[in-house]
């Protein structure tokens, strides 16, 4: 589901949506139109610890002479802005249908 749109619905999920879903541990997303539940997929989640955390990280050893409340602020601000652009890079999978 590479342009964030329901299979079965053709609904466009939002970018709102989306980065609220990264910001709640990639619980599974629901089409608001027909109720079908998405997941991110485990190759989008990696992606997305590297992107976000690895930068974190070696901003925060290139700024090793600061007091550790600046390096931590700065180190926040890096991976929140690139979380900003994350969900243009995210792929869901529908989940399956659990039959009971």
């Amino acid at each position: 589901m590479n342009n964030h749109t329901c299979i079965e619905c053709g609904h466009a999920f939002t970018w709102k949506n989306i980065f609220k879903n990264i910001w709640t541990a990639y619980k599974p997303m629901k089409c608001q139109k027909c109720s079908k539940t998405y997941k991110v997929t485990n190759g989008s989640q990696a992606l997305v610890t590297l992107l976000v955390i690895v930068p974190m990280l070696v901003f925060g050893e290139l700024l090793s002479m600061l007091s550790l409340l600046p390096k931590l602020s700065i180190m926040i601000f890096v991976g929140f802005f690139i979380s900003l652009f994350v969900p243009f890079l995210l792929k869901y999978k529908q989940e399956p249908v659990n039959k009971n």
